[in-house]
């Protein structure tokens, strides 16, 4: 005997859109869900998945039968660029969208234990004793490993 079930399958009627808040340190992915009943929503970052954390809010509001879904990042670093995927499961079907997040060099927040950039020692010049080579000098600290260019 075959029971056929009322409702409507996960869609994304909002695919997911990035909201900055706080200067960049606070991200907000936010999408609109139809479903009815009401889905599971989960996300993942680069394939792993995203739980409830300090740093990580999960949440689905509903509004009639359409579900908000938001995944909040606190603190944001370096770390957190890459893809996210939102899936979307009830027991009429599922759905997933992507979004990417990606920073620009200049403005990428730091790492939580990166250092920047810092001169230790200033340049010096040396010169070989048979004077045929010059070398310039210098000593740094930072990371990810600074590139160096003269």
């Amino acid at each position: 005997m075959c029971r056929q079930i009322d409702g409507i399958a996960p869609t994304f009627s909002k695919k997911p859109a990035i909201r900055q808040e706080e200067d960049g340190k606070r991200l907000l992915f936010e999408c609109r869900i139809q479903a009815d009943p009401k889905p599971s929503v989960s996300w993942s970052h680069n394939g792993a998945a995203v739980t409830e954390s300090s740093r990580h809010r999960l949440t689905v509001d509903k509004d009639g039968h359409s579900y908000f879904a938001a995944l909040e990042i606190k603190n944001v670093t370096v770390e957190d660029a890459g893809k996210y995927k939102v899936t979307a499961k009830n027991e009429l079907g599922e759905s997933n969208a992507t979004i990417s997040l990606n920073f620009d060099s200049d403005e990428a927040p730091a790492s939580a234990d990166s250092i920047k950039p810092t001169f230790t020692e200033r340049p010096v010049i040396r010169q070989s004793e048979d004077g045929v080579k010059v070398s310039f000098e210098c000593r740094l600290v930072g990371d990810p490993k600074p590139t160096i260019t003269w």
